[in-house]
């Protein structure tokens, strides 16, 4: 999803200053770090194993783009009374400079992935992951995904989380389960 974002620091120059948009893909877990760099504070003291990256390489117009290096975000979720986990990976294609986003669902055999070019079709209205043509992006971008994280054995782990929770709830639960389960506002959790 997108989240729109404003930094202002009033320490970084005249108030004439043209804003900076940024197009790259970026995430929140970049916020911290920006703070971090944005405070000063040296990177031998950022804690080890951050996942973020700074944004300050994109906000300085005097920097090179080349100086944030990360080329794609990731992103997924499993909530409790989903069918089935997703992960999406948004990445801006080097070869041509268009943003695509590919969503897999559940291990990725449950469901057709997704595919969306972000530059053409910011709306995800058109999706393009069956399309002959973008076999070679689904490819790059499900191998980059992979990269970070195993998202089969993710899903497959937080299905058998949410099975177990589901028995837990129904041993649990005071009345006929199955009248209970229509009851609005259920969340299982035990």
């Amino acid at each position: 999803s997108s989240v729109p974002m404003v930094i202002f620091d009033p320490r970084r120059g005249p108030k004439s200053q043209l804003p900076v948009v940024v197009s790259k893909p970026t995430q929140l877990i970049d916020l911290f770090p920006t703070i971090l760099e944005s405070a000063g504070i040296p990177k031998s003291e950022w804690p080890k194993d951050l996942d973020g990256q700074s944004l300050l390489p994109l906000l300085d117009p005097r920097s090179s783009s080349r100086d944030f290096t990360r080329s794609f975000v990731v992103s997924q979720f499993h909530g409790t009374n989903l069918a089935m986990s997703w992960f999406l990976i948004v990445m801006e294609m080097p070869s041509d400079g268009r943003i695509y986003k590919l969503v897999q669902y559940g291990t990725g055999m449950e469901v057709s992935p997704q595919l969306f070019d972000l530059t053409s079709d910011p709306n995800e209205m058109r999706n393009l992951a069956l399309e002959e043509s973008y076999t070679d992006i689904v490819t790059v971008l499900d191998h980059e995904l992979r990269s970070i994280v195993d998202y089969p054995t993710v899903a497959r782990d937080v299905a058998s989380y949410d099975r177990n929770s589901f028995r837990c709830w129904k041993r649990n639960v005071a009345g006929d389960w199955k009248q209970v389960i229509h009851e609005k506002n259920l969340r299982w959790t035990p």
